[in-house]
């Protein structure tokens, strides 16, 4: 117990005298871009282990930094033999990280531990940067009690761990390139998005096209379905003074069904009175009949003329106005029309031959 209390006595001493003999110079001066290393200082400081704080100006790029524990040396009353340095107990520490790009000083630290009492060690502080610049700062910690600086001799100190130029830059390159990768990994996902879009644009137009010439050849095929009767040409031909020829189309697929009506109006009403004894003027019925027609197809239906129509047409020289009246039955029911047709004479066969 005493020996303790002496010691701690001893260490915070020698820790108030030395700041626990931590040592570093001004960073050598670099050319350009290189980082450069001011203050190193110690910070903390407990029983086996001490934290040490570095300035670090990056030179405006991003930097690499190490801080590295490679040396002890004993540290006996009357001071350490010659050549009686080693590496430190459990091996060299080192700790890395990085600084991002800026200028002025920027503090990082590092942990020390497993250190003894009663030795000083040697440290020391790289970076380095994109540009190739590299800085160094030696520094050392003294965990004595016997009240003496060590001088520090040995068999000398290993530095090899500074973090080589090639190292940083092949790490600069791997991640240039993983970026590159994303990028162009990116820019495919969005050119393979944009041309699924497209695709589906494209189908949900074809669909849309689609549906609208099914819809217009559905309703093209209703229309031509519902078709309708039409009457060919103007000229209503007379067989044998008894027979009246009417030419008929029906249009459409559906089969047309309907009636026939011609009527003599105003001077052929007149003309179809029998033996002059009528003076009425009003429209007369002279032949009527029904017809069924299949669909697209066109035929010729025969209307027998009454006792007016007869009449009628033997009072004229070649022909007469009169009105043919078309009812349609199918495919539209109640559809009607009435159109001015010439009532010939002529024997059908000076027109159907």
């Amino acid at each position: 117990m005493n020996f303790l209390s002496k010691r701690t006595f001893t260490v915070a001493v020698v820790l108030a005298m030395f700041g626990a003999a931590l040592y570093a110079g001004q960073a050598r001066a670099a050319e350009g871009s290189a980082p450069m290393i001011g203050h190193v200082t110690a910070t903390e400081v407990a029983e086996h282990e001490v934290k040490v704080e570095a300035q670090i100006d990056p030179g405006s790029l991003e930097a690499s930094y190490e801080i590295r524990l490679v040396w002890q040396l004993p540290d006996p009353p009357g001071g350490p033999p010659a050549n009686a340095g080693e590496q430190p107990t459990g091996g060299p520490q080192t700790q890395t990280g990085k600084i991002a790009a800026g200028s002025g000083y920027q503090t990082v630290s590092a942990t020390l531990t497993g250190l003894q009492w009663g030795y000083t060690y040697t440290g020391v502080v790289t970076a380095s940067n994109s540009a190739c610049g590299k800085a160094k700062e030696e520094f050392g910690i003294a965990l004595h009690i016997s009240g003496e600086f060590p001088n520090g001799e040995g068999t000398g100190r290993q530095y090899e761990s500074e973090i080589p130029c090639w190292s940083t830059k092949l790490a600069e390159e791997e991640s240039a390139k993983t970026r590159e990768e994303y990028e162009a990994k990116h820019a495919q996902e969005l050119e393979a998005q944009h041309a699924k879009e497209h695709q589906e644009q494209e189908y949900r137009e074809a669909a849309a096209r689609a549906v609208e010439a099914t819809a217009r050849r559905e309703r093209e095929e209703k229309e031509a379905e519902t078709g309708s009767i039409s009457l060919s040409g103007s000229t209503v031909r007379v067989k044998g003074g008894r027979t009246a020829l009417v030419k008929l189309e029906c249009l459409g697929t559906a089969a047309c069904k309907g009636r026939l009506t011609l009527m003599a109006t105003g001077a052929a009403a007149r003309m179809s009175r029998s033996m002059g004894k009528q003076k009425s003027v009003h429209p007369r019925v002279i032949a009527a009949a029904s017809f069924s027609i299949e669909g697209d197809e066109e035929k010729t239906i025969d209307m027998a003329l009454n006792h007016a129509g007869r009449a009628l047409i033997r009072s004229v020289r070649r022909s007469v106005d009169v009105s043919l009246e078309l009812q349609e039955l199918a495919p539209t029911a109640g559809s009607k029309q009435t159109v001015r047709v010439g009532l010939s004479k002529k024997r059908a066969c000076q027109v159907l031959c």
